[in-house]
This record gives C-alpha cells, sequence and structure tokens, in this order.
C-alpha cells in the first residue's frame, strides 16, 4: 500500500487522482474508497465525495497484484472554480532518494500557494 498526501497552505474544495505506470502512461492499480472518497478502479483514479473544504486528503493506493515497476501520480487540486491547479505529478521515491518530485500547472488565480502532492 502507497499513501499520497495532498496537502495545501489554504483549504482546497476537491480533487482528482490517477496512479499511472511511469513507462506505459497507462493506469495501474487502485485506490481505496471511504467515506470521503470515490474511488474509480477502472481508471485507477480518486476524487472527493463532498464539497467541504480540506486542508489535507490522504489517499490509500495498492500497486497491482501482478507485475513490476515505477507508478507516478498526477492530478488536479481545486481550491475554489476560479483557482486550481492541474497536471500535478508525484513520483514514488526509490528506496533512500527522498522526497517525491511534483510539477504542475496553475489555472485562475488566487491564494492556496503550491498544493503539494506527494
Amino acid at each position: 500500500m502507497t499513501i499520497v498526501h495532498i496537502q495545501g497552505g489554504h483549504p482546497f474544495k476537491g480533487f482528482f487522482v490517477q496512479a499511472r505506470d511511469a513507462n506505459t502512461k497507462e493506469w495501474i492499480g487502485s485506490f481505496q474508497g471511504n467515506q470521503d472518497l470515490e474511488s474509480y478502479p477502472e481508471c485507477s483514479a480518486v476524487t472527493h465525495k463532498t464539497r467541504r473544504p480540506k486542508s489535507e486528503a490522504v489517499l490509500a493506493w495498492q500497486a497491482p497484484a501482478h507485475g513490476s515497476g515505477e507508478v507516478f501520480f498526477t492530478g488536479t487540486v481545486l481550491e475554489n472554480y476560479g483557482s486550481y491547479w492541474s497536471d500535478m505529478v508525484a513520483q514514488v521515491p526509490r528506496q533512500g532518494l527522498g522526497e517525491r518530485g511534483v510539477s504542475g500547472k496553475r489555472g485562475g488565480s488566487g491564494g492556496l500557494g503550491r498544493p503539494h502532492l506527494g
């Protein structure tokens, strides 16, 4: 099980995150859903269930039972409909290499600060 955190400097309303194979870019694995999270196993994705402001989201991702390789997580975080960050990417670090890399594009305007997907 891999834990993915979304954190921002200000509350955010929503997110959509997918897991992808680093080599093929295909969807891979599945996220666990719960009372706050809606999982979409058919596309290895997870999103929020409520519009309630969030300061953090903790996502649990399960790798497929068979196969091996590297995975990355990509997604969008929405502060409000005028301020969001898309194409965010977090890679699972190799053993001992430190923090996940994060990149992405910002859309709209607002003051969330750069949310962290990692």
